[in-house]
């Protein structure tokens, strides 16, 4: 026994410095020195097929980033959502905040709808979250924005205007804390998402009014103001 201690502290001394054994290595496993050993990795887990990984890089208002995709910066508008983004307009450094502590310095994913860019030039993308949740939904769902929807990018509008009612009826962010008056000046009403019911018109030719609107700009009826499908808005209303 006494005649191999001298090659079981070589064992030991091989093992412990992570060093390969010369002419084999132990059950099949090659031992490389710890120095040349690769850190695990820590950015976000894989995106799903189809989809795009980037980093975000800067934060412009609650609905725009700045991401890198390989060796490239890239401005990005959040599809189906809007938030309030002018100086002074409420609740728009909220939602800035908002979207900086979900995004800012994160991995994440980005998913397509059907346009590259918008006529600024920016790309329009869904951006998920790695744990599975998508930023605009969030933001929706928690009052910080409004549901925008903007053919042909439809593909979870549904999705949107479900939350936007979830966050209205919540009283969540904005619905709160703000007078929301979606209404451009010299139009009937907003087609930029799901913002009424029949409730908000005083009588049926207004409600008409806001249908017709919207079926000529976004082409159907956003505001789901015809339960019935017959043309009629908002019957109910006198």
């Amino acid at each position: 026994m006494a005649k191999l201690k001298p090659r079981l502290l070589f064992l030991l001394a091989a093992l412990l410095s992570g060093l390969a054994l010369p002419g084999a290595a132990l059950a099949g496993k090659v031992y490389l020195p710890l120095m040349q050993r690769q850190p695990l990795p820590t950015t976000a887990p894989g995106c799903a097929v189809g989809q795009q990984e980037a980093v975000v890089t800067g934060i412009v208002d609650g609905d725009t980033v700045d991401v890198r995709l390989g060796s490239s910066v890239y401005r990005l508008r959040y599809i189906g959502m809007d938030t309030p983004e002018m100086p002074g307009d409420c609740y728009a450094q909220e939602a800035t905040e908002r979207n900086r502590q979900l995004v800012l310095g994160k991995s994440v994913c980005l998913e397509k709808d059907v346009s590259e860019t918008d006529r600024y030039g920016r790309l329009l993308r869904y951006v998920w979250l790695p744990g599975g949740d998508m930023v605009g939904a969030i933001l929706v769902r928690e009052g910080y924005a409004l549901a925008f929807t903007y053919p042909p990018d439809v593909k979870y509008s549904s999705l949107f205007v479900s939350l936007q009612q979830q966050a209205r009826e919540a009283g969540a962010g904005l619905w709160s804390a703000c007078t929301v008056q979606p209404t451009p000046t010299g139009q009937p009403c907003s087609c930029a998402g799901d913002l009424y019911n029949c409730g908000d018109f005083a009588t049926h030719e207004q409600a008409q009014a806001c249908y017709e609107h919207c079926l000529a700009t976004v082409g159907y009826d956003i505001h789901h103001l015809d339960a019935d499908r017959d043309g009629i808005a908002c019957e109910s209303l006198p």
